[in-house]
């Protein structure tokens, strides 16, 4: 057949272009000549409906067979060409919903490659409109009327629902799939009945799940016992029939047990094994992870446990992250006592995890159940904890009005040779690379532990015999920490280590860490904004005060001024601080075994700025010894001081000097000397304009 003769099958049939024509589609009630018919380059016809409507469908509207497509040729047999004109489609399958008398109000149509679903409806005219009539019913609607059973199965396609009545079990569903259930079906399937128990099967994913409590949310407040049953075994996004054909013996006494444990379990009791069929005594089937009992708790920023008490699991959602296309990453682990199951220390799995993609959940699910061995819904537990998780994050903690909050509890600093600590919250040091910062934490820890706390050493950086070598000359002859002080090394950035610091906090009853160094515990470029979000966010989470060391540019260091006040890296390192702490050295002189620090505080959200500490480490044979010091007695760190304080020291073991004299030995403008001499009380000038200490015994504060 050629061309011209298809097209003068076709209404409303236009020229677009060479041997291309449009029209409107016999299939559908087209009225935008939504058909294509145009030739191939072997002259066969092409057909195809931008509306979906299946070729053969469009074929059999024209009284027309696929070898029509194909010209004749005088003497030469028409032959089928290397590849198909037309995919191959299903044949379509259509469902009738009717009314209460039998009538069908509106059909829906399965078919085509994309075995898409459509709905239509006949007009006054008896033709068929691609589109509903508008009226709700249950799918088979008059049949449930003559159904003398009072347990009605609630579907979640009509395929399912005609594979239930094919075992002789009343069944329905509604138009429109997920998400389609409205109170039109809920009042006609009750007038239906009288119906004693409704069983609710849904679809293996979420969007079924969230379907299947809302058909029985509506049940239930019209007075019918409504019951979720899940189907063990199913695969993701499988349905009942996926369940029916999948196994051999997965029958209607399998189903109905399966909904009998699903109510048992819903009134908090068990069912008993029944024989079946006078052989075998069936095992009632295992406990389903979305009907069994669960808590769901925040554990803290970024981390949430969904336990099965009686079931002995446990996942664990940490180290929450929301990536750059909004997906939300982070660390799960599944914890288990379940015999059988192959774990490790009680871990069945602990790995990370897209919470936002159904792929990775799927491929997870699949993991646990080879793992555990157990005939669980775990697709269906991790799409419950991905959408509690997702949720809890999305709505933050709750709105309240600021007086309902209440007040922080006052707890002191450790303060360490003028170095003020903060429970609880994070401070950072910083400063140029061999500046003694890791010396210094570690003799920081080994003074918190004389004091009773104790202490977690994470070292990103050395190693544990470094850091024991430091230890043993720190602590000469007096005796070591011992289980004061516990010693970790971390090889990945702290947002990966946060489950093992977690765990070694609380097995240790640590009150405070150090960390050592920030930028080795990153999982990223310190410059990134989001990088040090999350590190401070798996700091917050660990819940105990810290220190953490932190370094400068070469520059920075070398100017000594405004660009050494924040640490490298990202402003949010000096903005999640509570404290900051600068730390310099004096270059060294001839005495190499002297070494001398300044700790110039930097920031405090807690309190005003302390004054800059002078600490001076003296190194022996075999020991090294730091005492506090003076840092204005020191010509290579003073500068670091307020002018004022530098004065102080200047005069305090002289004469007097004048403002021009201390402008001199302190290389500054006088000006800013006779300021910083006129605001403080604690100077004085004699007759002869020499400024003078008025109390040698003032406290500076």
């Amino acid at each position: 057949m050629t061309l011209t003769e298809v097209v003068a099958r076709l209404s409303g049939a236009k020229s677009s272009g060479t041997n291309q024509f449009l029209a409107r589609c016999p299939v559908h009630d087209d009225h935008t000549q939504s058909l294509s018919v145009g030739m191939g380059t072997d002259g066969r016809v092409l057909l195809h409906c931008h509306a979906g409507c299946p070729t053969d469908s469009i074929l059999s509207a024209l009284g027309l067979a696929v070898g029509d497509l194909f010209p004749d040729q005088a003497g030469v047999p028409v032959q089928a060409p290397v590849r198909p004109l037309i995919r191959t489609v299903s044949t379509p399958t259509y469902y009738d919903y009717t009314d209460a008398t039998g009538t069908v109000v509106h059909q829906v149509v399965r078919g085509g490659a994309d075995k898409s679903f459509r709905q239509r409806h006949r007009n006054g005219t008896g033709e068929w409109v691609w589109k509903a009539s508008g009226i709700r019913v249950p799918y088979r609607l008059s049949d449930l009327m003559a159904s003398q059973s009072t347990t009605v199965w609630v579907c979640e396609g009509e395929k399912d629902v005609d594979a239930c009545w094919d075992l002789g079990l009343s069944a329905t569903t509604n138009l429109g799939g997920a998400g389609k259930w409205t109170q039109a079906e809920t009042d006609a399937l009750v007038k239906a009945g009288p119906w004693t128990q409704a069983y609710v099967i849904p679809d293996n994913d979420l969007p079924g799940r969230t379907h299947a409590e809302s058909v029985i949310a509506s049940l239930t407040q019209s007075k019918m016992t409504a019951t979720l049953v899940t189907l063990n075994g199913l695969k993701p996004h499988g349905d009942l029939s996926d369940w029916l054909t999948a196994d051999s013996r997965h029958d209607r006494a399998t189903l109905e047990r399966r909904a009998q444990h699903a109510g048992a379990l819903a009134l908090g009791h068990t069912l008993e094994p029944t024989p079946v069929a006078g052989v075998l005594a069936s095992v009632p089937a295992p406990p389903d992870l979305l009907t069994a009992h669960q808590d769901f708790v925040r554990v803290s920023e970024g981390r949430y446990t969904l336990t099965y008490p009686d079931l002995g699991i446990v996942f664990d959602a940490s180290r929450l992250r929301l990536e750059r296309q909004r997906d939300l990453h982070g660390q799960l682990t599944v914890r288990t006592t379940m015999q059988g199951a192959k774990t490790v220390d009680g871990v069945l799995s602990s790995s990370s995890l897209n919470f936002s993609s159904q792929q990775s959940r799927s491929r997870m699910a699949n993991f646990l159940a080879l793992r555990s061995g157990a005939a669980l819904d775990w697709l269906g537990a991790l799409e419950v904890l991905c959408w509690k998780v997702t949720g809890a994050e999305e709505e933050g903690t709750p709105v309240q009005a600021l007086s309902d909050v209440a007040l922080p509890v006052p707890e002191p600093t450790w303060e360490i040779a003028g170095i003020h600590l903060v429970p609880h919250e994070p401070c950072i040091m910083f400063g140029d690379g061999g500046t003694g910062k890791s010396y210094l934490a570690l003799w920081i820890a080994t003074q918190l532990c004389n004091r009773g706390e104790k202490v977690l050493y994470c070292d990103f950086e050395f190693s544990a015999s470094e850091h024991r070598l430091r230890l043993q000359r720190l602590c000469g002859p007096d005796p070591l920490p011992g289980a004061q002080l516990q010693y970790v090394r971390c090889v990945n950035p702290l947002v990966t280590e946060q489950s093992r610091l977690e765990a070694a906090i609380h097995d240790h009853q640590i009150t405070f860490a150090i960390y050592d160094s920030i930028v080795f515990g990153l999982n990223g470029p310190p410059e990134s904004a989001e990088i040090a979000a999350a590190y401070f966010r798996s700091v917050r989470a660990l819940g105990v005060g810290s220190l953490h060391l932190a370094h400068t540019t070469k520059q920075a260091s070398q100017d000594g001024g405004q660009q050494a006040d924040k640490p490298f890296g990202s402003a949010y390192f000096h903005n999640g601080a509570r404290a900051t702490y600068l730390v310099q050295r004096a270059p060294a002189g001839p005495n190499q075994a002297l070494v001398e620090l300044s700790i110039t505080h930097k920031k405090s959200n807690v309190g005003p700025l302390l004054p800059p500490v002078g600490l001076r480490m003296t190194f022996t044979e075999n020991r090294t010894e730091i005492d506090p010091f003076d840092v204005a007695q020191s010509p290579d760190l003073s500068s670091s001081l307020p002018i004022w304080q530098r004065v102080k020291a200047l005069i305090a073991t002289g004469p007097g000097l004048t403002i021009a004299q201390l402008a001199d030995e302190l290389s500054v403008p006088p000006g800013s000397v006779a300021k910083a001499v006129s605001r403080m009380d604690m100077f004085s000038k004699d007759h002869q304009q020499r400024v003078r200490l008025v109390n040698s015994n003032e406290i500076i504060l």
